[in-house]
């Protein structure tokens, strides 16, 4: 997959995990002023399903540290996705 970041409201570095419980199975660092930063994830599969849980830190609230009304606690971009089987 590719991620991204807005450089307009985030002045740090910010760390992608990609969990499936308490398994880490990747981790990226995404650079605010980079274009992407790719991240791939070895998918589990337990009973048929694989669930991947994504945290992004830090976050930033727009309106804390920009112009901006929003309140809401903004990470990364998921930009695209692409499956391949095993």
């Amino acid at each position: 997959m590719t991620i991204s970041s807005d450089a307009g409201i985030h002045q740090e570095l910010q760390t992608v995990r990609a969990l499936n419980g308490e398994t880490e199975l990747a981790r990226a660092t995404v650079d605010p002023a980079a274009a992407t930063t790719s991240l791939i994830v070895p998918l589990i599969s337990t009973d048929g399903a694989c669930g991947v849980q994504f945290v992004v830190s830090p976050t930033v609230v727009p309106a804390e540290v920009s112009e901006l009304p929003d309140t809401r606690a903004l990470g990364v971009r998921f930009e695209t996705f692409t499956y391949a089987a095993p």
